[in-house]
């Protein structure tokens, strides 16, 4: 006030009278600014809340799908494994009873081999001895 007189200033006049009236004015001002800012923080706390919880919500959906693709995946796998492991096993056996009998033939075929020159010899033989009976009735008749 006393400045407001010395610059003969009204305003500086009315404005010292103002916060002489209500001394806590300011402090009021301050505090209401301070609740509007906490306000206005909760309201967007409360938004990012609300953000955050519908994305945790999505990635909980997400993740149990993505879970139960990966177990139906691992059980293809499994049984994928298990028909790899049947097929080894059936190839395993085929190429025994491939060996068996390619052995099978072989022999089969050596006792063809056998057998032929066996009944060869025994046609020459039997040539040989008609030849030897067309002889002796040849001498014979004579």
């Amino acid at each position: 006030n006393k400045k407001a007189v010395a610059l003969h200033s009204k305003v500086l006049a009315q404005l010292a009278d103002q916060i002489a009236a209500n001394p806590f004015a300011k402090v009021i001002d301050m505090i209401e600014g301070l609740l509007e800012k906490l306000k206005e923080e909760a309201a967007s706390e409360a938004d990012h809340k609300a953000f955050c919880d519908k994305e945790l919500q999505e990635n909980k959906l997400k993740r149990n799908k993505k879970t139960a693709e990966a177990e139906k995946l691992m059980a293809e796998v499994e049984g994928k494994t298990a028909t790899i492991a049947d097929m080894a096993a059936s190839i395993t056996n085929l190429s025994q009873e491939q060996a068996d009998l390619t052995t099978a033939m072989s022999e089969a075929t050596q006792l063809r081999s056998t057998e032929k020159a066996q009944n060869e010899q025994a046609i020459a033989d039997a040539a040989a001895g008609a030849e030897a009976v067309k002889r002796a009735l040849v001498v014979l008749k004579e």
